[in-house]
C-alpha cells in the first residue's frame, strides 16, 4: 500500500509504502480496520485531516531526520543559472590565450635543452668529491685537484673533452670569501672566542688579512658579485675576492689555490666561500651561470651547493625572439578584453543576484580571473624590465667577472610566472564545460565543499602544526629532514604520502618514534583524511538530488550548441535570468 501526501502547492510527494510509524508521521489519526498489513488504503480526505490536526512534515522530519531538507532540494530544482555566463567568445579567448601562453613558455626556452645544459655543468663540477666536503680542509682538498675530473682541468684543460671544450668561458672565473667578526660569547671562557650565528651585514668583517701579498687579503666590494641566498643566510656581494686572468691554465690555477691554502687564507671567521663563473653554450644558445658555495656553520661544518642556471639576458636580440614579443603583444590584447569585457560583466552578473562586487573576487573562480590578469603583467614585466638591459655581445666582450645571478632569478620566475598563468587559463577553459550538465554538477559538487573544507581547515591545520612542533624538537638535533620547522612540515606532507626513513628516526629516539607514527597515522591517515573525503561524498549527494539523476532532457543538440556559439550580446539583459532565479530562491524558502 503506498501512500501520497499532497502539499499546499498541490505537489504530489510519494513516500512508500505505509506503515504504523509513517501514519504517525503524516498526522493520521489511529485506525484499527483498514491498514498495510490487511491489504487496504488510506483516504486522501483522512490524511488532510491529519495535516490540519498538527501533523504533517513536522512529524515526517521527527520520524525521518532531513526529509524535509531532502524535499526543499528536490523543490529548488535543477541549476541553470550558469548557461548565460557562458559565452562562446569568452570561450574562444580563453583557448587562444592559453594556446600562445604555452606555445611562448615552450618555445622560448627549451626545457630539455636547459636540462641538459645544466646536467652536464653540475656533474661535471660535483663528480670529484664536491658533495663529501664536511670541514675546511675538505674545500682546499676539492679545488686543487688534478685529476681529469676536477675543476681546474673542467674550466682550463682544453683538448681533453671539458666544459670549455663544449661551452665558451665568459670572463673571468672569481673565487670569494665572505668573513664575520668575533663577538661576545654568551657565557665568558677564557680563550674562547664566538662569531655570530649566520653572516651578516652588520657583522661582518673587513679588515685586512694576512701579509697583504696578495689581493685577495683585502676586503672589496666592487659591484660584481651578486647577492646570494644559501641554507644558512643571505650574503651580499662583498667579500674577500680574487679573480683568475683571463691567461689561466690549470697549473696556474692550482699554484694559486696552494698558494691561498698556505697562507691560511680559509680561517675559523670565515662564513662562506664561492666559485663563480660563467659559460655560454652556443649549441643550446644559453649563458649558463655557474656558482659553487661552500656554507661554513659557526659549529665548522660545511654545507656545499652547487647552482646552475641557463639563462638568456636579453630576450629580445634574434629574430625569432622578435615573434614572440608580437605574440606577447596579441596575448595583452585578449588580457585586456578579459580586464574591461568578461570581468565587468561578471560582476554584473553577481550584482543580479542581489551581492555585492567583492563577493566576485572572494569566489573562486575570481581569483582565478584576477590570477590571469596579475600574472600575465608580472611576466610581461619582467621580461621587459629586467631581461632587456645587457646585450649578449657587450657581455661576450666582457675582460672581468660576470656573474648572472639575479638575470637568471628573473630569467627562472618569469617562465615560473608564464606557466602558473597557463594554469589559470586552462581553469577558465574548465569552466567553460559546465554546458555539459555532468560537468556542471562535478563542479558545483566541488564548489559546495569547499566552503566546508575552508571551515575543516581549521581543525586540519592546527593539528597538523602541533604535530610538526613535535617532529622537529624530537627528530630536529639529529635529522636533516626535521631540521627546522618549515622543512618539518614539508617532511611530514611527504610522510603521509608514504616518504620517509623510518630507521633513522627510531636509532635517534626509539619510544617517541612509536607513540608518534601511532598517533599520527591514526589522526590524519585514519581521520583527517576520511572527514576531507566524507565531505566531497556528502555535497556531491546533495547536488545530485538537487539537479536530478535524469540527464538526457538536458542534452544539448547541434541546434542549441550552435544558437549558444552565436550569441553575440553582452548586455545586461543577459543578468535578467539570474535576477529571477534568486527571486525564485526567496519564495521557496
Amino acid at each position: 500500500v503506498r501512500l501520497t501526501v499532497k502539499n499546499n502547492q498541490n505537489t504530489d510527494l510519494p513516500i512508500g509504502v505505509v506503515r504504523e510509524q509513517e501514519k504517525y508521521a503524516a498526522g493520521i489519526p489511529g485506525s484499527k480496520g483498514r491498514n498495510a498489513a490487511a491489504g487496504g488504503s488510506i483516504e486522501m480526505t483522512s490524511l488532510k485531516g491529519g495535516l490540519s490536526e498538527g501533523g504533517g512534515m513536522s512529524n515526517f522530519d521527527k520520524t525521518l531526520p532531513g526529509f524535509q531538507a531532502v524535499l526543499d532540494l528536490q523543490r529548488q530544482g535543477p541549476n541553470n543559472d550558469h548557461i548565460p555566463r557562458l559565452k562562446f567568445r569568452n570561450f574562444v579567448a580563453m583557448f587562444l590565450l592559453a594556446t600562445l601562453t604555452l606555445y611562448s613558455v615552450f618555445g622560448r626556452r627549451s626545457v630539455a635543452f636547459a636540462y641538459w645544459s645544466t646536467y652536464t655543468i653540475q656533474n661535471t663540477l660535483t663528480a670529484n668529491g664536491f658533495y663529501d666536503v664536511v670541514l675546511v680542509t675538505d674545500i682546499y682538498t676539492y679545488l686543487s685537484s688534478s685529476s681529469t675530473d676536477g675543476i681546474s682541468n673542467a674550466l682550463y684543460a682544453t683538448g681533453s673533452a671539458s666544459l670549455v671544450d663544449y661551452s665558451k668561458l665568459v670572463g673571468t672565473t672569481r673565487i670569494r670569501q665572505v668573513r664575520s667578526a668575533t663577538t661576545t660569547c654568551a657565557r665568558e671562557i677564557t680563550g674562547v672566542t664566538c662569531l655570530p650565528s649566520a653572516y651578516d651585514s652588520s657583522t661582518r668583517a673587513t679588515d685586512t688579512i694576512g701579509t697583504l701579498s696578495s689581493s685577495w687579503d683585502i676586503w672589496q666590494d666592487d659591484g660584481l658579485s651578486q647577492s646570494y641566498t644559501g641554507e644558512l643566510a643571505t650574503y651580499d656581494g662583498s667579500g674577500y675576492l680574487y679573480d683568475f686572468p683571463s691567461t689561466t691554465t690549470a697549473a696556474t690555477f692550482l699554484t694559486t689555490i696552494s698558494t691561498m691554502q698556505s697562507e691560511s687564507w680559509v680561517t675559523s671567521q670565515t662564513q662562506a666561500v664561492f666559485l663563480s663563473f660563467l659559460l655560454y653554450n652556443p649549441s643550446y644558445d644559453f649563458f649558463i651561470n655557474s656558482l659553487l658555495s661552500f656554507e661554513i656553520a659557526s659549529s665548522g661544518v660545511v654545507i656545499p651547493r652547487a647552482t646552475v642556471v641557463p639563462l638568456n639576458v636579453n630576450m629580445f636580440e634574434t629574430s625569432a625572439e622578435t615573434k614572440y614579443l608580437a605574440l606577447d603583444v596579441f596575448r595583452l590584447l585578449i588580457v585586456l578584453y578579459f580586464m574591461f569585457g568578461m570581468i565587468p560583466f561578471e560582476i554584473m552578473y553577481v550584482r543580479a543576484q542581489g551581492r555585492n562586487a567583492l563577493s566576485y573576487f572572494l569566489d573562486f573562480w575570481g581569483m582565478v580571473d584576477v590570477g590571469i590578469v596579475v600574472t600575465f603583467f608580472m611576466a610581461f614585466a619582467t621580461r621587459f624590465l629586467y631581461l632587456k638591459k645587457s646585450s649578449s655581445t657587450d657581455i661576450f666582450a666582457s675582460t672581468t667577472h660576470v656573474e648572472l645571478n639575479q638575470e637568471g632569478t628573473y630569467f627562472t620566475q618569469s617562465f615560473i610566472v608564464d606557466s602558473v598563468l597557463g594554469l589559470f587559463t586552462l581553469l577558465r577553459l574548465v569552466k567553460s564545460l559546465r554546458l555539459n550538465r555532468r560537468m556542471h554538477i562535478l563542479l558545483l559538487a566541488l564548489e559546495r565543499a569547499a566552503s566546508d573544507i575552508m571551515s575543516y581547515m581549521w581543525i586540519f591545520v592546527p593539528v597538523f602544526m602541533g604535530f610538526a612542533f613535535v617532529a622537529c624538537n624530537t627528530w630536529g638535533p639529529s635529522l636533516e629532514d626535521f631540521r627546522d620547522i618549515g622543512v618539518s612540515i614539508s617532511s611530514l606532507l611527504r610522510m603521509l604520502m608514504g616518504e620517509f626513513d623510518y630507521v633513522a628516526m627510531r636509532r635517534v629516539n626509539y619510544p617517541w618514534t612509536i607513540a608518534f607514527f601511532v598517533l599520527f597515522y591514526g589522526t590524519f591517515l585514519f581521520l583527517m583524511i576520511n572527514i576531507f573525503l566524507a565531505i566531497v561524498v556528502d555535497s556531491y549527494r546533495v547536488i545530485r538530488m538537487q539537479e536530478g539523476y535524469d540527464l538526457a532532457k538536458y542534452k544539448w543538440n547541434f541546434k542549441k550548441l550552435l544558437n549558444w556559439a552565436l550569441v553575440v550580446n553582452c548586455r545586461k539583459r543577459d543578468a535578467v535570468p539570474a535576477r529571477r532565479t534568486a527571486a525564485r530562491g526567496k519564495e521557496t524558502v
